[in-house]
C-alpha cells in the first residue's frame, strides 16, 4: 500500500512538473483538473486529477488523468484508474481514449474502460463538465464487455497570467 501511495504522489509531482515556461499568455491558460465521476473512470464513482498536455487553445490535445475508486467490499479494496485521452475541438471537446482500472487488493481483477465522449472545459480554467460512453471490457477470466456511461464534474485551476 506504501508503494501505491508513493507512486500516486510521484505521478501526481510530476504532472505539476511538466509545464514548460512560457512567453505568451496564451499558453499560460489552465490544464490541471480536479474531478469527480459517477462511471467513467472507474465502474463506480471516482475522483481524481486530469491534466492537459497540449494548451487548451489547440485543436487535438492530449491528457493524462489519474482517478481513485473504492469497490467497498474490504477496507483496503482501492483501485487506481489510470486514463489516457485525445481531445479534439476548442471548448467543447469529443474525448477519446481509455484506460485500465488497478485494483490493489485483487491485482488480477483489472478491466479496460475505453471512452467516447464530450467534455466541456473553458481554456482560461473553471468548470470542467464531461459525459461519455465508457463500457467496461475485462480481457482475463471470463471475457465481458458491460456497456456503460459516465458523468463528470470538475474544477480546473486557473494559473495567473505573467507581463511580459
Amino acid at each position: 500500500m506504501l508503494s501505491t501511495s508513493l507512486l500516486v504522489v510521484s505521478i501526481a509531482a510530476r504532472l505539476g512538473c511538466m509545464a514548460q515556461p512560457s512567453q505568451t499568455n496564451e499558453d499560460l491558460s489552465a490544464r490541471l483538473t480536479l474531478f469527480a465521476e459517477a462511471g467513467g473512470s472507474a465502474p463506480l464513482a471516482s475522483v481524481g486529477l486530469d491534466y492537459l498536455i497540449a494548451p487548451p487553445s489547440q485543436s487535438v490535445k492530449y491528457s493524462l488523468a489519474l482517478a481513485i475508486t473504492h469497490h467497498f467490499q474490504e477496507l483496503g479494496d482501492f483501485v487506481f484508474a489510470p486514463q489516457f485521452n485525445l481531445l479534439f475541438g476548442q471548448r467543447w471537446m469529443v474525448e477519446l481514449g481509455g484506460g485500465p482500472t488497478l485494483p490493489i487488493a485483487e491485482a488480477d481483477n483489472w478491466v479496460i474502460i475505453p471512452r467516447l465522449g464530450i467534455r466541456h472545459q473553458k481554456a482560461r480554467g473553471g468548470l470542467m463538465l464531461r459525459f461519455g460512453f465508457t463500457p467496461v471490457v475485462k480481457l482475463q477470466g471470463n471475457h465481458a464487455f458491460l456497456p456503460g456511461f459516465g458523468f463528470g464534474a470538475g474544477y480546473t485551476l486557473k494559473q495567473q497570467t505573467r507581463e511580459e
